[in-house]
């Protein structure tokens, strides 16, 4: 569109920002949605071994359970997700 008009040489490059082009929003991965709920402070999870396979359990180490606990960035495969949702508030 300019490439002719610049190499003339007779105006400067307009600004980056007047050229930036506008991308889509990027979208949510489903999965992660329904895994995990944003708080203020960071990002809650439900606890595992809940769900089947505690039949023989006490009421105690079932109640221990329930619940939600924060996500830490400890293991580093939820690192990448706890950044980029923190980042986008």
């Amino acid at each position: 569109m300019f490439g002719s008009f610049f190499k003339v040489g007779l105006a400067k490059q307009p600004a980056f920002t007047s050229m930036m082009q506008v991308r889509h929003k990027m979208k949510s991965h489903k999965g992660s949605v329904k895994r995990f709920i944003l708080t203020g402070t960071g990002i809650k999870r439900k606890r595992a071994s809940r769900n089947h396979g505690n039949g023989g359990w006490g009421p105690r180490s079932l109640s221990a359970l329930d619940g939600f606990t924060k996500v830490t960035t400890k293991g580093g495969h939820l690192a990448k997700l706890v950044k980029k949702t923190l980042a986008t508030r």
